[in-house]
């Protein structure tokens, strides 16, 4: 059972060559905001995208819990 995966592999594994001079292998690499890597898994997408998110709680928590910004009180109707 070949399919899509192992046809990527094969292009992957293949000696490409430009103006004589050969293309380096990439393990992984970033196209339009996604990891795109030679296995085709999504495991290190994800785990850029959790270190991005963590960052951003980071940056937020201490936006909630800064004593010098105050909120106006919210009245429901």
């Amino acid at each position: 059972m070949g399919g899509i995966s192992s046809k990527i592999k094969n292009l992957i594994s293949a000696d490409i060559t430009i103006n004589g001079e050969k293309l380096e292998e990439a393990t992984s690499f970033r196209y339009l905001e996604a990891t795109i890597s030679n296995d085709c898994s999504s495991i290190a997408e994800a785990g850029i995208r959790n270190a991005m998110k963590n960052a951003a709680m980071a940056r937020l928590s201490r936006l909630w819990t800064s004593s010098s910004i105050s909120f106006p009180p919210t009245t429901l109707s």
